[in-house]
């Protein structure tokens, strides 16, 4: 999902392939997620979904991390 979102804007990344390394200490080996309990207890509903969620996170990264790596270059190059 990640891949598409950014290769709207960077059609390049279209063809990037996950690198998956063994797991380190600590890492979870399975996610189940579950916000069942939150809504139960607390009223908890996702204002976003999944997708939705994403792009803006995508979006953001590209406004705002963007310039600042573009900064670096031109400070170190």
């Amino acid at each position: 999902m990640i891949r598409t979102l950014v290769a709207r804007r960077h059609p390049q990344a279209a063809d990037v392939k996950a690198v998956h390394r063994e797991p380190r200490k600590g890492d979870l080996m399975f996610s189940r997620a579950d916000t069942s309990k939150a809504q139960r207890l607390l009223g908890y509903r996702p204002s976003v979904r999944i997708m939705e969620g994403l792009q803006k996170t995508v979006e953001w990264y590209a406004d705002n991390l963007a310039p600042v790596m573009e900064e670096r270059k031109v400070a170190h190059g």
